[in-house]
């Protein structure tokens, strides 16, 4: 089966405390699941057992964490502790064109708060036909979609666009058929500085870097 998105589920949080995030339907062992978080005016302070966090960014009170774990006998929905505002969403990708062992081989966290509609993800893939996996979030008073992101062929495949109390979140997946220095590129509804994109390539089957995710 190639990478392919599972049905997403998300959650709002308009108070903190305890939400429930649903696992993403038909989720089978071997796949990997996401949880891309957007927090405004407070920290995630709980995560659920056996997820791996691969990146976190602050920018005064916007926090955003990107999480994973490899699907292995996974209950019903999982209960994450978040601040006062939040919105998560749950993805999973289909097990098989990524090595399971080892499923990351880099990621991107640029730090990118120019007024504009653009947000940005650079890194450099190791391998050619890489899973590739973009989140972009914004924190923004009224609504804001997002276009597909640019850079890749074939383009991305948008995967969930959506969100709520005011934090809006987009998911967006390919496999590269090239490798080496790439250049993520996504365009917002509308022009913030309040926003922030992760982007994962996964290691394919035999190729593998030396990342280490602490």
């Amino acid at each position: 089966m190639a990478f392919t998105a599972r049905v997403e589920t998300s959650v709002t949080s308009a108070f903190g405390g305890t939400e429930t995030l649903n696992v993403p339907a038909d989720t089978a062992n071997g796949d990997i699941l996401f949880a891309w978080i957007c927090v405004y005016n407070n920290t995630l302070t709980t995560a659920p057992d056996g997820w791996i966090v691969i990146s976190t960014h602050t920018n005064g009170t916007e926090k955003y964490y990107l999480y994973y774990k490899i699907a292995l006998s996974e209950p019903a929905s999982y209960q994450w502790v978040v601040g006062s505002t939040a919105h998560l969403v749950g993805s999973c990708y289909t097990g098989g064109d990524f090595d399971a062992s080892a499923p990351i081989d880099t990621f991107s966290t640029l730090e990118y708060h120019t007024s504009n509609n653009d947000l940005k993800a650079e890194m450099t893939v190791t391998a050619a036909n890489s899973p590739l996996v973009f989140f972009a979030g914004c924190f923004r008073a009224s609504a804001t979609t997002y276009s597909t992101p640019t850079g890749t062929d074939p383009v991305p495949t948008e995967d969930y666009d959506g969100g709520g109390g005011s934090l809006y979140l987009g998911i967006y997946s390919t496999t590269w058929s090239s490798s080496g220095a790439l250049s993520f590129n996504v365009t917002a509804s509308a022009a913030l500085t309040t926003k922030h994109c992760f982007a994962v390539a996964l290691n394919t089957p035999g190729a593998q870097s030396s990342i280490l995710i602490i």
